[in-house]
């Protein structure tokens, strides 16, 4: 992981070309720091809690589903999948803000 120390109104650039993405600081309040982005449209931002809660929901609806139909069972490729979504990261559209 890479720690930098920003002022307000200072930012940092993460990637290059076409899927460069800027990171600057808007704001500092107290203990509050309010960041603006600049991203391609193809990437997906999202607050991490709001997206851990819903891979949570997902995992757990997949895991009842799995468990109310016997003859209906998702692959284990289906839930590491979910499980690796949760860790790693990954984009959901339906998250953005």
């Amino acid at each position: 992981m890479l720690v930098l120390s920003r002022k307000e109104g200072e930012s940092i650039i993460i990637g290059s070309g076409e899927d460069e993405i800027l990171v600057k600081i808007a704001k500092i309040e107290k203990d509050l720091v309010k960041l603006a982005i600049e991203a391609p449209r193809k990437i997906s931002i999202f607050r991490k809690e709001v997206f851990d809660s819903v891979m949570e929901s997902n995992k757990e609806a997949a895991l009842r589903k799995q468990k109310g139909n016997q003859r209906l069972s998702l692959p284990k490729e289906a839930l590491r999948a979910v499980q690796d979504k949760k860790t790693k990261n990954t984009s959901a559209s339906f998250l953005q803000e």
